[in-house]
């Protein structure tokens, strides 16, 4: 599972792709792009990690389909923060049901927990 930081500060420009000044959530969509191109097994489903974290996708092995989610990934569609702690507690939750050998979440944020109810340091 993919978890995504769309906090604000993801819009700060401190990256360069292809030669072109970047912002920061332009960035993980392109690490996440090659992440999803290269492992051909992932069954991925990109959850974001604002204040309320949600998943965007069902786990699939679609990756046609994941690609063109991953564009639709914005920030300021909901609350503003960094819940780094509710977004890793959702998405082992929503692992737990799959009944597969090997899980893992990815997070890809440019933060520290700063909102909601679960202290990062019980997802590590």
């Amino acid at each position: 599972m993919l978890v995504l930081d769309v906090s604000g500060s993801m819009l700060t420009k401190d990256f360069t792709i292809g030669g072109q000044e970047a912002t920061r959530v332009d960035a993980i969509r392109e690490v996440t792009r090659k992440f999803i191109e290269d492992d051909p097994m992932i069954a991925s489903v990109l959850s974001h990690l604002p204040v309320v974290p949600y998943v965007v996708s069902p786990m699939t092995l679609d990756h046609d389909w994941l690609l063109q989610n991953l564009d639709r990934v914005r920030i300021g569609l909901v609350e503003d923060g960094t819940a780094i702690g509710s977004a890793m507690a959702a998405a082992a939750n929503r692992l737990n049901d799959k009944h597969s050998k090997s899980r893992a979440l990815v997070l890809l944020t440019d933060g520290e927990n700063n909102s909601g109810q679960n202290s990062a340091k019980h997802c590590r």
